[in-house]
């Protein structure tokens, strides 16, 4: 069931102006009156509606109070490992309605649903191809009725091995709201096949960052029981790791490579693929950017991507010895261009991992780390005008110390008021935990 958690929702209300304390509230830069936060992010501009002794009414929104120049609010249930144990209960979540997260210490995948008083576990997943250490549940993914399980050192019914790899597929059946599974897929190259996973409608993507340099396969369901290989994209020219984060919307693919040769050490890239008449076709080859020549090398960079519609999110949670960054691309006139970049604390507490996960919507992206022990979700929203601003932090203080993060998922379709994030924690006591947070108004 789900437990309660110490959080902490921030907006930032910007500064205050230069005017003189008694003098009216305005939005900085602009003079215009500021009723309320919103009205002051049509521009460049802040406003300084909580950050003065006198806050304006509703600057926060419903349920919000003004502190210390920020818009707080508490909002968060946790959902413990059904499993006591070690079982890296979070290291992989995925959300499509119902959601699916992973335990590879246990060579599980849960399904939890939404229940009248919180969620809980509808269904465990398991199978013959995840016996002990196939690492079964260290990825996973769900599109309505299927979801789709890593298993990246399974053989079949083998001893599992580093250089193997299987994804199990899963179909619920909605008459008896139960999960079957209902095919297995063996890695025709093995090289840790499963360890990353996407899904979108009925096409699968599979990741295999150990073959080789890496590799990427295409399956498309022809039957509920077959799913038919119908590409296999190798790794670029310069790439290493090569499918160690894939995302999958539609006709777009994008690749995550972990260990591309950059000039300070290893600094990673992402790929964006367009499918057309002549297959899966490379359209975009993206960078890390280093305004600050703060990067020291081992960048991390594409060790989690989301895409939509014309944008894709990279995470980096190595940059800078650990401080970690997120880097935004939008595709413009033809050509891919960086449209906001976001980093980590200048002194990143031990394992902070900025970046580890990457949620992105066409208006709304998510971005979560540890931060010494304390779980942060930072959520960037698109304006009108274009640009991207940080709109607020979701913080779990109830993290304890050495906590890991592993997957990140918005799911919209949880019968809550606006959206909710799902972060995994699987480096928590207990096996690990799964919180829930409402971005309502972020």
């Amino acid at each position: 069931m789900w437990r309660r958690l110490a959080v902490l929702a921030l907006t930032a209300c910007g500064d205050p102006p230069e005017a003189p304390s008694d003098g009216p509230r305005t939005c900085e830069g602009s003079g215009a009156a500021c009723t309320s936060v919103a009205a002051c992010r049509s521009g460049v501009t802040t406003c300084d509606g909580c950050a003065a002794a006198e806050p304006i009414a509703g600057a926060c929104g419903a349920g919000g109070t003004c502190r210390d120049g920020l818009c707080t609010a508490t909002s968060e249930q946790g959902l413990a490992n059904p499993i006591a144990g070690a079982g890296a209960f979070g290291a992989a979540v995925a959300a499509d309605g119902r959601i699916v997260v992973g335990a590879p210490g246990d060579e599980r995948a849960h399904v939890v649903e939404p229940g009248e008083t919180g969620f809980a576990v509808a269904q465990t997943l398991a199978s013959e191809f995840g016996a002990a250490g196939t690492l079964f549940g260290a990825a996973v993914a769900i599109a309505g009725d299927l979801a789709a399980v890593g298993a990246p050192r399974s053989t079949g019914t083998g001893a599992p091995n580093d250089a193997a790899g299987a994804v199990i597929i899963f179909e619920r059946d909605p008459a008896a709201n139960t999960w079957l599974e209902t095919a297995q897929i063996l890695g025709p190259d093995g090289g840790g096949f499963g360890g990353a996973v996407a899904l979108s409608g009925t096409r699968l993507v599979v990741g295999a960052d150990r073959a080789g340099d890496g590799a990427v396969y295409v399956y498309d369901r022809a039957s509920p029981t077959v799913w038919t290989p119908s590409a296999r994209i190798p790794a670029e020219p310069g790439a290493r790791r090569f499918g160690h984060a894939v995302a999958l919307q539609g006709e777009r693919l994008v690749v995550g490579s972990l260990l591309d040769a950059g000039p300070r050490g290893a600094q990673g890239g992402a790929r964006v693929y367009d499918r057309g008449l002549d297959g899966w076709v490379l359209a975009a080859t993206l960078r890390p950017a280093d305004p600050s020549g703060a990067d020291t090398g081992d960048t991390q960079f594409g060790a989690a991507v989301a895409t939509a519609g014309d944008a894709v999110l990279v995470g980096a949670p190595g940059y800078a010895n650990g401080r970690g960054a997120a880097y935004l691309f939008e595709r413009g006139t033809g050509a891919w261009e960086l449209a906001a970049d976001v980093y980590g604390p200048a002194v990143p507490a031990a394992g902070s991992a900025f970046g580890r996960g990457v949620h992105l919507e066409r208006n709304r992206a998510v971005i979560s780390h540890a931060d010494g022990g304390t779980g942060i979700t930072y959520v960037l929203r698109r304006e009108a005008g274009g640009g991207w601003i940080t709109v607020g932090l979701v913080r779990d203080d109830a993290a304890a110390p050495g906590v890991d993060v592993g997957g990140v998922e918005v799911n919209a379709r949880l019968g809550v008021s606006g959206s909710t994030a799902i972060l995994g924690y699987p480096g928590r006591s207990g096996g690990g935990v799964l919180a829930a947070h409402d971005l309502s108004g972020m």
